[in-house]
């Protein structure tokens, strides 16, 4: 499968990564808050807005 979303910049410190999608070239933040780290589980990022 091909990535649809490209890591531009991960900013440790501020606690977020930059994603550039490879079609659209729109940039996307995701915090790393967002995300529930006490589980293991899968999260999909960056859906395309066709398949959502």
């Amino acid at each position: 499968m091909f990535p649809t979303l490209w890591t531009v910049h991960t900013d440790r410190n501020q606690g977020e990564w930059a994603l550039d999608r490879y079609d659209t070239w729109t940039a996307e933040t995701y915090n790393f808050t967002m995300f529930d780290v006490s589980k293991a589980e899968s999260t999909t990022l960056g859906i395309h807005p066709k398949n959502q």
